[in-house]
């Protein structure tokens, strides 16, 4: 079968590396991700005070220390159970970049915080995947159609759109994958869809490269099952 090319208009990518457990003596934390932060990214990124900021909260679960990279909606923020990592509205040219980020905070909390250790990741991406005209859009789509539902509004003419849904899981718990494709608000050439990976703690010793490749790669898998492909022409 023919598989469908997209091009990226644009993606959400929202890490989180939960701890084993979580970080009970708040008040020091701020500081020592601060510091991790300044040592690891400071030279790069040319890191403000303006763009660090501390929320202590009334319960242990609303405490954060956070960094807005450049200033803007990217962020990286420590929790008392989690470290999340979040980017907006990115494109393929932005990926370096943000992986150079991650794999800075995430190699060196360890020795940041040795008391925390990492269990496991759960990663979600949300992607406009451009299809290039309203026809493949509706070819894509067409596949997952269910027959049944067509026949009930036969006597009543509706527009009705299928939509894949699936879930993959490995049966010995290392990772499971929830995936959903629907019509794009964006572009009437493009779908949207939503990949949720977790990774299982059994995972969170590994560095950040080994995660993020494994994620990459169930991801292609996700896509390629859907016969998504990307388009490498040059334009």
């Amino acid at each position: 079968m023919a598989k469908f090319k997209y091009k990226v208009l644009r993606e959400f990518i929202h890490v989180q590396q939960y701890f084993d457990g979580f970080a009970l003596d708040w008040r020091e934390l701020p500081q020592r991700f601060f510091r991790l932060l300044h040592g690891s990214l400071g030279q790069r990124l040319n890191i403000q005070a303006s763009e660090l900021s501390a929320h202590a909260g009334t319960q242990l679960s609303e405490v954060r220390a956070r960094y807005a990279i450049y200033g803007g909606g990217s962020s990286v923020t420590l929790f008392a159970d989690r470290i999340a990592f979040d980017f907006p509205g990115i494109t393929g040219g932005d990926l370096p970049l943000i992986y150079d980020i991650m794999g800075a905070v995430h190699d060196g909390f360890p020795e940041a915080f040795p008391e925390l250790r990492f269990g496991r990741v759960e990663v979600q991406d949300l992607c406009h995947f451009d299809l290039g005209s309203q026809q493949q859009v509706g070819a894509f789509f067409a596949r997952f159609a269910f027959q049944p539902v067509s026949d009930a509004f036969a006597n009543d003419p509706s527009q009705i759109v299928f939509g894949p849904k699936f879930r993959a899981a490995s049966e010995d718990g290392r990772f499971r994958c929830d995936v959903f494709v629907e019509q794009s608000a964006l572009s009437s050439t493009a779908v949207f869809g939503s990949l949720a990976s977790t990774l299982a703690a059994v995972e969170g010793s590994k560095p950040f490269l080994e995660k993020a490749q494994f994620i990459q790669t169930l991801t292609q898998r996700c896509l390629s099952g859907l016969d998504l492909e990307m388009d490498n022409a040059t334009p």
